[in-house]
């Protein structure tokens, strides 16, 4: 076999397992999403009884900020798990390392993290961005005491540097100067005088671009669709919104949703639907529904982020696990009251 050859095979080796481990993640993630949704809509439900004793309400708060705080970590795991390969576009190098930083203290765990990130347009797969970054915070061959993490723009480049206490293993040296060759950028280490390392990997940059957001009229009326194959965090979605005065009804999955009658019949103003879905996914039942005028707003542990290039346009995405205020809050705007 020539050596061409033998590294494309390597690749494409190494590009299956990341894929396969890839979506290990992202569906332990979103089964973990839908648990902590259901623990935090229970404990909100608790919360708003007049009768619950003072030293249970302090409780009961603390499991709602517990679930929305390892929701926020749900999502930037199953988002960056389920990534997948995708052509270079334009991406905000500081506001995708921003987004990060939430997940890399996770795993830096009482080390501190501090992170300065600039806005940097650059032209590269975000999931290649990710890795990067991941790799140079938590990829030593110990745990750095101490992590600075940093985005900047010199001239027509942008760079990522890293500061560590400690040095990168040289397995993570090699990844990450192989990602910043698929970007067209180059990987730079040096020894502080301080001790410790300092790694950069500086890209070109792109000039940014004006996008223009379409504001789409809401109906007078509210008929919902709740489609969502968790029994718990169904029923506790249509007992919200039957709260708020929607006339709502759920189904398991996108082929009961496709049969409900205010579908076939043309009455649904609004679809409340799950990502993961048995057989047609909700993102496809989105689409079909969105084609024909209804609303949507798509339940994820996902993260927007990873969604937004596959949802519906005017699409609203609620994050998992989320509140009742939220749900609420987000149905809402979804149908522009």
């Amino acid at each position: 076999m020539q050596p061409a050859e033998a590294d494309r095979d390597h690749a494409a080796e190494l590009e299956a397992h990341r894929q396969l481990v890839g979506e290990l993640a992202e569906q332990l993630a979103h089964d973990l999403a839908n648990r902590l949704a259901v623990a935090r809509l229970t404990a909100e439900v608790l919360a708003n009884r007049p009768d619950l004793p003072a030293d249970l309400a302090d409780r009961v708060a603390t499991v709602v900020t517990a679930t929305s705080e390892a929701g926020e970590l749900v999502q930037q795991l199953s988002a960056v798990a389920g990534r997948r390969s995708a052509p270079p576009h334009r991406l905000d190098l500081g506001r995708t390392v921003a987004e990060l930083a939430p997940l890399l203290r996770a795993g830096l765990g009482r080390r501190p993290l501090d992170v300065v990130a600039e806005p940097a347009l650059v032209l590269a797969d975000r999931r290649d961005i990710e890795e990067i970054v991941l790799r140079m915070v938590l990829g030593g061959g110990r745990v750095a005491d101490a992590v600075t993490l940093s985005v900047s723009t010199e001239a027509d480049h942008a760079t990522v540097a890293v500061r560590r206490t400690d040095d990168l293993s040289a397995r993570a040296l090699t990844r990450i100067a192989e990602l910043a060759a698929l970007t067209g950028g180059s990987l730079s280490s040096m020894e502080l005088m301080t001790g410790g390392q300092e790694h950069v990997v500086r890209m070109a940059s792109v000039p940014a671009e004006t996008l223009d957001v379409v504001a789409v009229p809401a109906p007078e009326g509210a008929c919902v669709l709740v489609v969502e194959d968790d029994t718990d965090l169904r029923d506790l979605v249509r007992g919200a919104l039957e709260a708020d005065g929607y006339s709502v009804d759920a189904v398991p999955d996108a082929a009961a949703a496709l049969a409900h009658p205010t579908v076939v019949g043309g009455r649904l103003d609004l679809l409340v639907t799950d990502v993961e879905l048995p057989g047609m996914s909700g993102l496809e039942l989105a689409a079909k529904l969105s084609a024909a005028g209804v609303r949507v707003l798509v339940m994820s542990g996902h993260g927007e982020a990873a969604l937004e290039d596959d949802l519906p346009e005017g699409a609203l995405v609620l994050d998992k696990p989320f509140g009742v205020p939220d749900l609420r809050a987000r149905a809402r705007e979804a149908l522009g009251h």
